[in-house]
């Protein structure tokens, strides 16, 4: 049950190098994070200023909060802005299909466990 409970809840906002987020701050038009995740990655900036977001050199979308998702994979994240602007960044990765399935075949079984013992102690 932990183990399901931490896959939901608390992997997805364990990102390496990032710990879940980031400040940043503009002044010189962009600034740039290289991204790295074994699974879908979601994030979401917020910022005082305009900014236009851009994923792998496309432009993704414009604006005070921008939301988008990439696919497992290396990704370059680049936030510009026409002036200085400061924000953060929410990241949130999908944890594994096979964790998830690991996690709720073990708590099967311990249910399972679990009822045969109340079965056998009650007759």
């Amino acid at each position: 049950m932990v183990g399901l409970l931490f896959s939901i809840f608390l992997y997805p906002t364990l990102v390496p190098y990032y710990g879940g987020g980031e400040r940043f701050l503009i002044f010189d038009n962009s600034v740039e994070y290289p991204l790295y995740s074994k699974s879908k990655l979601c994030f979401e900036v917020s910022s005082n200023a305009t900014v236009i977001v851009a994923v792998d050199s496309e432009d993704v979308e414009e604006g005070l909060e921008v939301s988008y998702c990439v696919d497992a994979g290396e990704h370059l994240l680049r936030i510009r802005s026409n002036e200085p602007a400061e924000g953060f960044i929410n990241f949130r990765q999908e944890p594994p299909c096979i964790w998830l399935l690991f996690y709720l075949l073990l708590l099967i079984i311990g249910s399972a466990g679990l009822s045969e013992t109340m079965k056998r102690r009650s007759g």
